[in-house]
């Protein structure tokens, strides 16, 4: 979206519209993307896929670069706490920095601080009903598939980060093709209103894998995660 491709330029119509961006330009943005060179080690699905259909396509791409996922993180979070964190979300136009609305220049490069034209509650608000009605389904298929994790959002963003590493670095890796394959993990920031029996049972019953990470990965999740939460505390 960023590079302003012609299907990134499509998806984000969509997006500023708090619709789902249709599932054929989405696939092809993803799979255009893991071709590139810098997800040889492994990479981050940062709310994607979005729909089961999305899920299966995923796989079957996945499946033919011989990359299969590692884990389907879930962070559970309640509707009203999603809203307000995105509406006070603002971003820098220089670097990227994810911050809040308290942030009047970026506290990292001195860039402007701006809203997403998607950050407004009618926009959140829609992209949760849409939630609801397209995205839930993916709890119940990663659960069938054994790769579910799901962290409790609704606490210190410390915690949150914390338990988010210690789960992905509890998924074993398959070692099936010379190399071993990458780590891979779709990650999900949105709420589940399913009863929380055990949200880390599929981290309490799974072996430690004691696997090495990127720096570079290990970056990717902390821009994934570290950013967002911080929002928390502003």
């Amino acid at each position: 979206v960023k590079e302003g491709t012609e299907l990134g330029l499509q998806a984000k119509k969509f997006m500023d519209a708090g619709d789902l961006v249709p599932d054929d330009v989405i696939i092809g943005l993803v799979t255009e993307r893991l071709g590139q060179p810098d997800t040889a080690n492994g990479f981050i699905l940062d709310g994607f896929p979005r729909t089961t259909a999305q899920a299966v396509a995923l796989d079957a791409e996945l499946g033919k670069l011989e990359r299969p996922l590692d884990a389907a993180l879930l962070i559970d979070v309640e509707p009203e706490v999603i809203v307000g964190r995105l509406c006070s979300r603002r971003m820098c136009r220089e670097c990227g920095y994810i911050g809040s609305v308290a942030d009047a220049v970026c506290p990292v490069c001195g860039g402007e601080m701006y809203q997403r034209d998607d950050d407004n509650e009618a926009t959140v608000r829609n992209r949760l009903d849409v939630y609801e009605k397209s995205t839930s389904p993916l709890i119940d298929y990663y659960r069938g598939c054994d790769l579910l994790v799901t962290i409790d959002g609704d606490r210190d963003p410390e915690v949150v980060y914390a338990d988010v590493k210690e789960a992905l670095k509890a998924q074993p890796r398959s070692s099936n093709r010379k190399g071993g394959r990458p780590w891979a993990t779709p990650f999900f920031r949105h709420l589940d209103r399913r009863p929380k029996a055990n949200p880390r049972r599929h981290l309490d019953r799974r072996p430690k894998a004691g696997v090495e990470r990127s720096s570079q990965l290990e970056r990717s999740l902390d821009y994934a995660l570290r950013a967002p939460l911080e929002m928390t505390r502003r």
